[in-house]
């Protein structure tokens, strides 16, 4: 009998899964090892995108899609209310 750590407590519980599955904890590089482009400042775009992400949204993909990158939000303002779709770009991280 091997005593993991106390039961709820997440790191303990997840380590029993992987033993139990038999799942080998993964160890991701460091960020320099993956030569990654520095984000983009979604703010400072010139070409016509907003940065949307302030905003509430649900996906409008159908559910076999593997790339869910299609929302609407709305927002009311008073008597007003915008409709925005939204485009996700998953290559923009901000």
């Amino acid at each position: 009998m091997e005593l993991l750590g106390p039961v709820g407590d997440f790191d303990t519980e997840l380590y029993a899964y992987q033993l139990h599955f038999n799942i080998l904890p993964c160890r991701y590089p460091s960020a320099d090892a993956w030569g990654l482009l520095p984000p983009l400042d979604i703010d400072a775009l010139s070409d016509g995108r907003q940065n949307c992400t302030h905003l509430h949204v649900m996906s409008i993909d159908n559910a076999s899609t593997r790339d869910i990158d299609d929302a609407l939000s709305f927002e009311f303002q008073g008597a007003g209310q915008k409709f925005w779709k939204v485009l996700a770009q998953p290559n923009v991280i901000s």
